[in-house]
């Protein structure tokens, strides 16, 4: 597959040493950026097909749609057996899987529709969600009579309201929000795309106290230190995991994301509204993205049941004919 275009990677590509595997990756990264991807997940597409290019040189292999789906497999194995993350392995796979498909498309469907490898630590794993409690005990961390455990406050409740992404969070504008009409603007989310997502009142009045204590600044960042200085998104991130482990509970910004999609369908919001919430462009990413155990969906189940809604409906209408009558 070729892609053909004045545009031009602005990544040194000499770092690959086979001329058909280097020319592969350039018009995949073209085809990425075609897409509207940001800058930041081609970054991490590039060093991922380079770490793949290196383990296809050193099995002294070449680079054929017949072996590609072998050496992906081999090469994540010994990440696994080197003691990478999951989260990081998890990612060159599906980086890895969307390469494979791009470079051999004849071949795509039966011969690339690779699945994670079972014995190893990028095996399907339990998104964290928090529950209930866990969430009121990780907000009750910050120190409301501060300045900073007000500002803190506010950023977790934020998530928990809208979903909103750690990147979309941490650029926030004054000016993005809305408080007439309950909405907040994400002008650049993911793939460059912008969009509106409302927020309840409850977040809008802890907005509106954190912003009276922040007061009038030469930049309009919403989020700023003791000294008035913009929060950089590695700090918030940083922020959020210490009040977490101080609650004693494993968690990141990510996790308060993942429990407001998993909080939004059970009490019954529609799955295309959260799709248009957390800003995904395939309804398939948000079907994966908030797996319902068999206990969540029996809970949905109680209170959806058509046979159980017709009762209470024939329970109902008896009642009514039944005052009717006294």
């Amino acid at each position: 597959m070729t892609i053909t275009s004045p545009s031009t990677i602005p990544y040194n590509l000499h770092g690959f040493h086979q001329p058909e595997f280097q020319d592969q990756v350039r018009q995949f990264l073209l085809a990425a950026s075609h897409r509207g991807l940001s800058p930041r997940t081609i970054t991490y597409y590039f060093f991922h097909l380079l770490g793949l290019e290196r383990f296809f040189i050193s099995r002294q292999m070449p680079f054929l749609a017949s072996n590609s789906v072998m050496v992906l497999r081999d090469w994540l194995q010994q990440l696994n057996e080197q003691g990478y993350a999951r989260h990081s392995i998890r990612g060159r796979f599906y980086t890895c899987r969307q390469f494979f498909r791009f470079a051999f498309p004849d071949t795509a469907g039966e011969n690339f529709a690779i699945a994670m490898p079972s014995n190893s630590q990028v095996s399907p794993y339990e998104p964290i969600c928090f529950t209930e409690a866990e969430v009121e005990c990780i907000l009750h961390q910050p120190n409301l009579r501060r300045f900073t455990g007000l500002r803190d406050y506010t950023m977790m409740l934020l998530l928990l309201d809208t979903g909103i992404r750690l990147a979309e969070l941490s650029t926030l504008l004054i000016s993005d929000l809305d408080f007439q009409d309950g909405f907040i603007r994400i002008a650049q989310g993911k793939g460059n795309k912008s969009r509106f997502v409302p927020m309840q009142n409850t977040c809008a009045a802890a907005l509106r106290s954190y912003l009276r204590l922040r007061g009038g600044q030469q930049h309009d960042g919403l989020w700023i230190s003791s000294k008035g200085q913009p929060l950089q998104p590695d700090t918030i991130k940083q922020l959020i995991i210490k009040h977490c482990h101080d609650a004693g509970i494993s968690g990141s910004a990510h996790a308060f994301r993942r429990t407001m999609a998993k909080s939004f369908l059970m009490h019954g919001g529609n799955a295309y509204a959260l799709q248009a919430l957390l800003g995904h462009s395939d309804i398939t990413m948000t079907r994966h993205y908030v797996p319902l155990q068999p206990a969540d969906v029996r809970h949905r189940h109680e209170t959806s049941s058509p046979v159980e809604s017709l009762l209470r409906y024939v329970q109902k209408c008896k009642e009514e004919r039944k005052m009717s009558h006294e």
